[in-house]
């Protein structure tokens, strides 16, 4: 139920400015479905709000980053945290490039800005996934073999076994004492 109501109020409410001028556009019939969208991305309306996603995915992944201590699924978080980042600081590069020369990045007529659609796409599925990354936490048990401090737990175990063994051995294979 949170994962529809993330899409619902976080994806699909974040474009409703968008989705009611494409509506407007269409219905009216002076534009077909593919110019009303033209005219969105010439505004880089489709970069705006994958900036803003992007950020409000970065947003909660810190925090709990930050406040939980022992962080759970750290690992993931820092590669998800990392991927962010970096499609956040390309997401700003081209839309800055498209607003003052869209030629430069291969917008040169009416048609789909394909950088600017896959940086869309992107955004949605990596905000989507960060959504799920922290709900993890809910499911520990679950997904208890993808936790690396589960891990470390197991390996912290799998040592002192060992080092158990390794004390009540007294003499080799030959007899030999120790």
């Amino acid at each position: 139920m949170s994962f529809f109501l993330f899409c619902l109020f976080t994806v699909f409410a974040g474009q409703i400015g968008t989705l009611i001028n494409i509506i407007i556009r269409v219905s009216s019939g002076k534009f077909s479905l593919v110019e009303s969208l033209y005219l969105d991305s010439i505004s880089g309306s489709f970069y705006t709000f994958s900036i803003a996603l992007i950020a409000s995915a970065l947003g909660p992944l810190f925090v709990n980053f930050v406040e939980k201590s022992p962080t759970e699924f750290r690992s993931i978080k820092i590669t998800t945290i990392s991927i962010l980042i970096f499609i956040l600081f390309f997401t700003g590069i081209f839309y800055s490039i498209s607003t003052t020369n869209p030629k430069s990045i291969g917008i040169i007529s009416l048609g789909i800005d394909w950088p600017q659609l896959s940086f869309f796409i992107l955004a949605i599925a990596i905000s989507l996934f960060s959504f799920n990354l922290l709900e993890l936490e809910n499911f520990k048990a679950d997904y208890a073999d993808i936790n690396d401090d589960n891990y470390a737990a197991i390996e912290d175990e799998l040592v002192k076994n060992i080092v158990q063994s390794a004390i009540q051995i007294k003499t080799d294979k030959k007899g030999n004492k120790l």
